[in-house]
C-alpha cells in the first residue's frame, strides 16, 4: 500500500512537472540553426544566461499568457551584444529587463497583441536600458509596474510598439542621446506619461497617444524634444510641459484636451509650435468643454501663433471610440475619437488612434493627433460603420521542426503553399495539423485562406528540421 501509495504521488509531481514544463519554453539560435531548448517557468533566464555565455545570435520565447515568468535577483540580465529575443503567444515577466549592452532587439514574432511580451514588475521597473547601452530596439510589451515603465539612458534606442499602462511614476522616462518613441500608448501613470531632461540629450515622439497621467510630457534641463501626431488628454496639470527655452520643443500636428480646467492647468507650456506643410494651417490644438479653454488654459509661452488653434468646447464631429469607426475610402480609422472639421479652404482630421498600435496600415488611418496635410482634391469620405471582421490565422509552434498547430476560421479555404505561389497541400476550415513530406526542406512557408467573398489572407510560418 505504501508503494502504491508513493507511486501515485510520484505520478502526479510528474504530471505537475510535466504541465509547468508546458507552460514556457525558450530555443535559442546560433547563425539560424537550433543550439538547445529550455523548459518551465526559468526557460527564458535560462536561455539569457546561456547566450550571454555563447555567441548564441536569438532566442525564441514561448509563454502562456496565464501564468507568471519569474527571473533570478528580480531582472531578466541581458548583456550580449547582438542579442535578439523574440517572443510568441504573449508570455508573462514579473521580473523586469536590465539591458547593459549593444544592438539588443527585443520584439514579438509578428507585431499584434497575440505576441506582445506582458511585464508585470510590481514595484520595480519593466525595461531599463542603462547609459552606455546604444542602438537596442524596444517593441512588442504590454508593461504594467509600481516605478517606470521604460527608462532610457542610453544613445540611439528605440521604444517602439509599445502598451504601458497602470504605472506609479512615469511611463518613459528617457535621459538618452537621440531616443525614438513610435506608436505607443501610454494610460494611467502617476506622474508622467514622457519625461525627458538632460542638456544633449534629445528625443523624437511620433504617433503615440498619452491619457490620464499627472501630465502628458514634463521636459527640463535643456533636452531637445520633437513631437509629431501625439495626443494627450485627460491629464492633470499639463499636457505638454516644457521648463526650458521654447526652442527646445518643437510641436507638430498634436492634439491636446481635457473636459475642464484647474486655475493653473494648461494644455501646452513653454513650447514651439511648427506646421507640417503649409505656413498657416494651425496645426496644433488645444480643446476643452467647459468654455474656459481658449485664452486661459490653451498655451502658456509658447511659440508660433498661426502653428496653433484652440477651441472652448468640443467640435461637432465627436463619436463613441467604443462603438463606430470613421474611415477614408474604405479603409476605417479604428476607434477614433474626434472626426472631421471641414471648411471652404482645408479639411482638418483630428483623432487619436484608440487601438492597440500593432498594425501597419495606410495614409491617415493611423494618426495619432491633428492634421491638415489632406489632399483638397481628393474627396475624404467620412462614415459611421462597423469594422469589417479580421481574419486571424493563428499558427503554433512558428517556428516548428516536425509539424504546425493552425487555427483558421470555419468557413475559409486553407491551403500551405512555397513562397512562389505553388500549392504543396489543402487543409480542413478551423483547427487543423500540418506534417511536412519527407521530401519538403526546410525554409519559409505560407499559410493561404480564402474567404467566401474572395478575400484572401497569408500568414508565413518556418519549418526548421
Amino acid at each position: 500500500m505504501k508503494l502504491r501509495t508513493c507511486l501515485l504521488a510520484l505520478v502526479v509531481v510528474m504530471l505537475f512537472v510535466n504541465a509547468v514544463w508546458a507552460t514556457h519554453y525558450a530555443k535559442t539560435y546560433l547563425d539560424g540553426d537550433l543550439v538547445d531548448t529550455y523548459y518551465g517557468y526559468t526557460a527564458l533566464q535560462t536561455a539569457i544566461t546561456e547566450a550571454n555565455d555563447s555567441e548564441a545570435d536569438s532566442i525564441f520565447y514561448y509563454g502562456d499568457p496565464d501564468t507568471i515568468q519569474v527571473a533570478s535577483d528580480n531582472y531578466f540580465y541581458i548583456t550580449e551584444d547582438g542579442l535578439k529575443i523574440v517572443y510568441y503567444k504573449k508570455p508573462c515577466c514579473s521580473d523586469g529587463f536590465w539591458i547593459t549592452c549593444d544592438n539588443v532587439h527585443m520584439c514579438g514574432y509578428n507585431h499584434g497583441d497575440e505576441h506582445n511580451l506582458v511585464i508585470d514588475t510590481g514595484d520595480d521597473y519593466g525595461i531599463e536600458i542603462v547609459n552606455g547601452a546604444d542602438n537596442n530596439i524596444i517593441e512588442d510589451c504590454d508593461i504594467k509596474t509600481g516605478d517606470c515603465g521604460v527608462e532610457n539612458l542610453g544613445t540611439n534606442n528605440d521604444m517602439q510598439y509599445l502598451n504601458i499602462h497602470d504605472c506609479d511614476a512615469a511611463g518613459i522616462h528617457s535621459d538618452g542621446v537621440n531616443a525614438s518613441i513610435y506608436r505607443v500608448i501610454i494610460d494611467d501613470c502617476g506622474i508622467n506619461g514622457i519625461v525627458g531632461h538632460g542638456s544633449g540629450n534629445s528625443l523624437t515622439i511620433d504617433k503615440v497617444l498619452i491619457s490620464n497621467c499627472g501630465s502628458g510630457c514634463y521636459f527640463f534641463n535643456n533636452i531637445s524634444v520633437d513631437i509629431d501626431r501625439t495626443t494627450v488628454y485627460d491629464f492633470g496639470d499639463y499636457g505638454i510641459e516644457n521648463t526650458s527655452d521654447a526652442d527646445y520643443v518643437h510641436c507638430k500636428r498634436c492634439l491636446v484636451y481635457k473636459d475642464s480646467f484647474g486655475e493653473d492647468d494648461y494644455c501646452y507650456k513653454g513650447v514651439t509650435f511648427d506646421n507640417h506643410a503649409i505656413a498657416t494651417n494651425k496645426d496644433n490644438v488645444a480643446m476643452g468643454d467647459d468654455g474656459d479653454c481658449v485664452g486661459t488654459h490653451d498655451f502658456s509661452g509658447c511659440v508660433g501663433t498661426d502653428d496653433r488653434i484652440s477651441y472652448d468646447n468640443y467640435p461637432e464631429y465627436k463619436f463613441d471610440a467604443n462603438e463606430a469607426d470613421i474611415g477614408t475610402w474604405s479603409t476605417p480609422y479604428t476607434n477614433v475619437e474626434y472626426g472631421a472639421i471641414e471648411s471652404t479652404d482645408s479639411r482638418k482630421m483630428l483623432g487619436f488612434y484608440g487601438w492597440f498600435p500593432f498594425f501597419e496600415v495606410w495614409v491617415y488611418c493611423f494618426n495619432v493627433g491633428y492634421d491638415t496635410d489632406l489632399d483638397s482634391t481628393v474627396i475624404y469620405k467620412r462614415y459611421l460603420g462597423n469594422k469589417p471582421d479580421e481574419i486571424v490565422i493563428a499558427a503554433f509552434p512558428n517556428p516548428f521542426n516536425s509539424s504546425v498547430c493552425i487555427d483558421a476560421p470555419d468557413d475559409v479555404e486553407v491551403s500551405i503553399c512555397d513562397l512562389s505561389g505553388h500549392k504543396l497541400t489543402e487543409l480542413p476550415a478551423g483547427e487543423s495539423i500540418w506534417k511536412p513530406d519527407c521530401n519538403i526542406g526546410s525554409g519559409a512557408y505560407i499559410i493561404r485562406v480564402i474567404t467566401p467573398d474572395g478575400q484572401s489572407v497569408t500568414k508565413n510560418i518556418i519549418y526548421m528540421k
